[in-house]
């Protein structure tokens, strides 16, 4: 028996020692490389100074999921930002805490050899004091410089007194980014940026790591067992290096994830007695709120009438139930009263587009997409507005960009109000674009209005639908214009 486990044991230190050698060797050739780049005389610049500026529609898209930060704190800190919606949040976005609460806990339970379980807890709290500062640099859209001061001034604005649990995570962010500061300039600074040769490699060799635990881990399991292991963590990683923090692209994550832990806790084993009681109430208590918040998000929407008396959307956020959508299924409300009800002021432009059905539409946001005929065919996507700030720079001229449109045979423009809002870009990318657009659709002559859920006052002191009135009511969420 004991020659057995000296050989078990003998094959543990040769597989570590090879990872380890890999690991060594990766990372001497990298910063060789670095090393290298850095004594030509056009890459003597800082990190700072060889940044370039990106203005990219995927970038503007798909970015705000992940975060804008350097790329190795932006992979790195992605499963916390994940979890904690740090970049994006809504209930669309939102898979709970489970996660982040106990796949360290799971992982370090199936680790024996205390050498390498001390490798991952410290990888762990790296993990955590590059996520906390960055996952609110994120947030707060602010540069890394800047979070001490910001931190310092929502303290004072969150007294542990009346906001313990809020005062307490932003101490702990505190303590992180002091900490993190020195990492960041003299470590990420030197060797990550918009782009790198670091990052992925990094992650390749943590791929490896985690493979090489899980292999150990399930070396007395069954082949399908494995199998399944194998194939979430794979999954996991591609998910991580391609999917931009998109969390439905990780769908299959989701479940397999929460299989694996609610597995492992309950095993009947003396150390995990905690952690599966542990895991029942927090995760009773995550599907409690889950469903009481999901309950309650569903909103009325205002109908034409309401909003031309004035109403706001805020007084209408009582239900737990959508009226709406709840009467279609029953067969009370048929398909255009439906959409008059969700969408009100969208049946005209509906109307006059869909009775020209070869016209083609120019559109930017709103949901205009879903009711328009033909819309695969017909509409054109412009929703980082990449295309209008192409074509703008070849036809600067406003009439005459409306020129070439015509010619190409759009006949429809469609613009959602709020198309900047999304815009999380430290250099407001997205924004300028807008404010370019707004320009080119403010007195334009060759553009004629034919909807929009704007409300106004108009000279008559009626609340009406339009652009231009002696005041504004409600801003609404899109105007639709026709190429005359």
């Amino acid at each position: 028996m004991n020659v057995i486990l000296q050989m078990n044991n003998n094959k543990f230190i040769l597989r570590f020692s090879l990872f380890a050698l890999a690991t060594l060797l990766s990372l001497v050739t990298l910063f060789a490389q670095q090393n290298s780049s850095a004594e030509s005389a056009e890459n003597k610049a800082t990190a700072q100074d060889k940044k370039v500026e990106v203005y990219s529609a995927t970038r503007e898209e798909l970015h705000r999921y992940m975060g804008y930060e350097e790329l190795l704190p932006k992979y790195f800190s992605l499963p916390y930002d994940v979890v904690m919606n740090t970049n994006l949040s809504g209930p669309f976005l939102d898979i709970g805490y489970l996660f982040l609460l106990f796949l360290p806990i799971l992982i370090l339970f199936g680790i024996k050899n205390k050498w390498l379980k001390l490798v991952m807890v410290s990888l762990m709290i790296l993990f955590m004091i590059v996520s906390l500062p960055s996952g609110y640099r994120s947030n707060k859209l602010v540069k890394v410089d800047e979070v001490g001061a910001t931190l310092s001034k929502e303290l004072v604005e969150s007294p542990f007194m009346s906001m313990p649990l809020v005062h307490m995570k932003l101490q702990l962010t505190k303590v992180a980014n002091a900490i993190y500061l020195p990492i960041h300039h003299n470590v990420i600074n030197t060797i990550s940026g918009e782009g790198d040769s670091v990052t992925y490699p990094i992650f390749f060799l943590l791929f490896v790591l985690v493979f090489f635990l899980l292999q150990n881990r399930m070396k007395d399991a069954s082949k399908l067992a494995r199998v399944i292991a194998y194939f979430f963590l794979m999954y996991c990683f591609l998910w991580l290096i391609l999917g931009a923090g998109v969390i439905w692209y990780g769908l299959l994550m989701l479940p397999l994830g929460l299989i694996f832990v609610g597995v492992d806790a309950l095993k009947n084993r003396k150390q995990t007695q905690f952690f599966k009681y542990a895991f029942f109430l927090f995760g009773s208590i995550w599907m409690i709120c889950a469903l009481t918040y999901r309950l309650g998000n569903y909103t009325e929407a205002l109908n034409a009438e309401q909003r031309a008396l004035g109403g706001t959307q805020e007084e209408l956020n009582k239900g737990a139930v959508h009226y709406g959508p709840l009467l279609y299924g029953l067969g009370k409300m048929n398909k255009n009263g439906l959409i008059d009800f969700l969408f009100p002021a969208y049946a005209d432009v509906l109307s006059e587009v869909n009775s020209q059905p070869d016209a083609l539409v120019y559109r930017i946001g709103t949901y205009f997409q879903y009711f328009i005929s033909r819309n695969d065919e017909r509409v054109l996507d412009d929703n980082q507005l990449a295309f209008f700030d192409n074509t703008y720079n070849l036809v600067p001229n406003k009439l005459q960009l409306v020129r070439v449109l015509k010619d190409q045979g759009y006949r429809y423009l469609i613009v959602d109000y709020q198309v900047a809002s999304i815009d999380r870009t430290p250099d407001e990318s997205l924004r300028k674009k807008a404010r370019r657009f707004e320009e080119f659709l403010t007195n334009n002559t060759a553009l004629q209005v034919i909807g929009t859920d704007r409300i106004v006052i108009n000279s008559s002191g009626q609340r009406v639908y339009g652009i231009g009135g002696r005041k504004l009511v409600s801003k609404g969420t899109f105007v639709a214009y026709k190429i005359k």
